[in-house]
């Protein structure tokens, strides 16, 4: 589809739509307005009829004034002349005053005159039963509490009636009153359609508890209140309707009255919204009209132009063509953004065309084989150090699936690499370096490494594999790791030599401190005799360990301070030993002087801290070994009785405190000598770096 037809499209939907808001909007507003308006009208008209219907009952509370204030009504109620009746209370009274019922009461409650008269038929009738029960001793037509009567209207079976009453007072308004006088007028069809003419609306009236009364009826009925006695409600599109609840004399509902206008408000706003929505659409293809020209002319007609332009760039790939670019619109903007970006691809296509001869150029003179294949495997790029690996030349391989460079058995793996979805570029994987085993052209297998890396060009994927022949590297390294595990052999073995002859220096010892009678001969013999003991057990666990350089100095402190019970003959339930120690390696030159330490300080609380006297359930030797990042934590307490006043580390006379402070200097460490209660030797040092042979 042409811009040209789309641009139509759009107008047409946009006006379509505007027009559609433009209805929803003015019928919300504007039909809210008329609506406010109709419904006050009509308001108006009902109060209007309610007004009148007062006005009607007003007229006749002064006519009833007029009789019961008067000497000769006066006189009548007390002396019940017929003369008054002859002369007052003719058929034609009736009419004139278009009355339907007159009743005269005395003050004991009896009717002295009473009258109903159809002014239709114009003839007398009886009076009705319903009129009866509102003329009761107890009515309030009777109990009248001043001299203005009651008015009003009541509901009767025969309809609804207009009812005034009034005391009959003297001509001079006083009393006092000897009775009561009572007018009634039915409001029949007659007396409705008189009041309609009045109102200049049609009324309507019906008795407020008809069961049967028409919807409309009974829906206002629901609505209206005491408080609220008005309701408005459209009938149809032609009418409207006003309702009002009227009230009987005694302020109970008696009857609806509904007035019903044309809905002239509501055809304005129709036509007001027709000519309007009209008048819209006339401006609206007007406005798609002139804009289509203008579009056409200004913009559609030069992006044709600039398509076909494009186009014939894109079939002659001249890169070095231009579009005109005339004015000083967005058009020319464009146009020259187009001539721009065809300048930029231009110098593009001149770095790609420069970068390819760089790239084929490192290619061809890396000393790696690189090949590159296609998602099937087909090789599409070939180096000549591949051509030298390989033996095939670059006419002989491309196209050729890359299988062919490895064995069968090495088919499946080498697949499985190509098909990883973690060898793409983006992924940390990119670049894992595999071992496999290649074959030449002429069937000789050799070893080699491989690594892969993959990328997507127009959703085909691409494979690039460099490989190194590593078959030199291999026999070189197997070399090495056979000459390694001689080397670990021996040095094991010159372990267990050590171990085996400071195990027999132990044991001439304790042969010739068999023949000592001396008793610190003997001592020294036998503190020589554990020396060599914590050295002999350091070479046994380097024997034993994995790595045969550092040992598990935890372990090693717990089977020494064994052993130096079990050579003292001291049962650890007479002296208790808490060792508090981290899991630390350490090197054969940091743990020989260290265990010698451990050695020396244990020994002398064994031999001097707990005499036999004071030997008891709490004596305690502890040890605390631990390390804070480089630097070695070494504690070595007791609680006896702590060493002689005046004895001073740097200036020690015994051999063991000589020899302790000698070995921590060879440790580069410090020590620190606490005798409070007991006797606590602190002391901090880092391991020796491990010296290498012929270093």
């Amino acid at each position: 589809m042409k811009l040209r037809e789309k641009t139509l499209i759009l107008l047409g939907i946009t006006i379509t739509c505007s027009i559609i808001v433009m209805y929803m909007a003015s019928n919300v507003i504007l039909m809210g307005g008329f609506q406010t308006l109709e419904e006050q009208n009509t308001l108006q008209n009902i109060q209007l009829a309610t007004n009148t219907l007062s006005s009607e009952i007003s007229d006749l509370n002064r006519t009833i004034n007029d009789w019961a204030v008067w000497d000769d009504t006066y006189l009548f109620i007390q002396n019940h002349n017929s003369r008054y009746i002859q002369s007052n209370l003719l058929n034609s009274t009736f009419n004139d005053l278009k009355l339907n019922l007159i009743i005269y009461i005395d003050n004991s409650g009896n009717i002295i005159y009473s009258k109903e008269f159809d002014l239709q038929t114009e003839k007398e009738k009886p009076i009705s039963e319903g009129i009866k029960g509102y003329i009761s001793k107890d009515s309030i037509l009777l109990n009248l509490q001043n001299k203005e009567g009651v008015n009003g209207v009541i509901m009767l079976p025969e309809g609804p009636m207009i009812i005034v009453s009034h005391p009959i007072l003297t001509s001079n308004g006083n009393g006092p009153s000897k009775g009561t006088l009572i007018f009634g007028r039915y409001l029949n069809n007659a007396e409705i359609q008189h009041l309609s003419n009045e109102v200049q609306s049609s009324l309507m009236l019906i008795n407020y508890n008809n069961s049967n009364m028409p919807a409309d009826f009974q829906n206002a009925r629901q609505l209206m209140t005491q408080n609220s006695p008005y309701f408005i409600k459209p009938i149809n599109n032609s009418y409207i309707a006003g309702y009002a609840l009227i009230n009987d004399i005694n302020g109970k509902p008696a009857f609806i009255l509904r007035t019903e206008k044309s809905r002239g408000f509501y055809k304005e706003y129709q036509n007001t919204l027709s000519y309007f929505m009209l008048s819209l659409l006339i401006m609206g293809c007007i406005l798609a009209m002139t804009t289509l020209i203008y579009l056409d002319r200004s913009i559609l007609s030069r992006l044709s132009r600039f398509s076909r332009d494009i186009a014939s760039i894109g079939r002659k790939g001249d890169l070095s063509a231009r579009i005109p670019s005339e004015g000083e619109d967005e058009l020319s903007s464009l146009a020259s953004s187009i001539n721009s970006m065809l300048s930029r691809i231009e110098t593009s296509q001149d770095q790609l065309k420069k970068s390819e001869l760089e790239f084929r150029s490192l290619v061809e003179l890396a000393n790696s084989s690189i090949i590159l294949t296609d998602s099937n495997g087909k090789i599409v790029l070939w180096n000549r150090s591949a051509q030298r690996m390989f033996g095939y030349s670059e006419e002989e391989i491309l196209g050729e699936h890359i299988s062919i460079l490895f064995p069968d058995v090495y088919h499946e793996s080498y697949e499985e690499v190509m098909n990883n979805p973690y060898n793409f570029a983006n992924s940390k994987n990119t670049g894992v370096i595999y071992e496999s085993y290649g074959f030449r052209k002429d069937k000789t297998k050799f070893m080699l490494e491989i690594s892969h890396i993959s990328w997507k060009i127009k959703n085909e994927k691409f494979y690039c594999a460099i490989i190194r022949d590593i078959t030199d590297h291999k026999r070189t390294e197997n070399e090495i790791k056979e000459s390694l595990k001689e080397k670990e052999a021996l040095l094991m073995e010159i372990h267990h030599r050590v171990k085996n002859n400071m195990q027999i220096i132990s044991s001439l010892l304790s042969l010739q401190s068999r023949y000592i009678k001396d008793k610190e001969a003997f001592g020294i013999f036998k503190e020589s005799q554990n020396r060599v003991k914590s050295m002999a057990m350091i070479h046994e666990r380097l024997y034993n360990s994995k790595g045969l350089a550092k040992i598990d100095f935890a372990e090693y402190i717990k089977n020494l301070v064994d052993d130096l019970f079990c050579s003292y003959g001291i049962h650890q339930n007479y002296i208790r030993i808490d060792a508090d120690t981290d899991n630390i390696s350490l090197n054969a030159d940091t743990a020989i002087p260290c265990g010698l330490i451990i050695n020396e300080l244990i020994t002398n609380s064994l031999k001097y801290a707990f005499p036999t006297e004071n030997r008891r359930q709490k004596n305690r030797i502890y040890i605390k070994f631990y390390q804070n990042n480089e630097n070695i934590s070494l504690t070595v307490g007791d609680n006896g009785i702590g060493l002689p006043e005046g004895v001073n580390l740097e200036h020690s006379e015994t051999l063991g405190l000589r020899l302790v402070r000698s070995l921590v200097d060879q440790l580069n460490g410090t020590i620190e000598l606490h005798s409070n209660g007991g006797t606590e030797f602190n002391i901090v040092f880092t391991q020796i770096e491990q010296k290498i042979l012929g270093k």
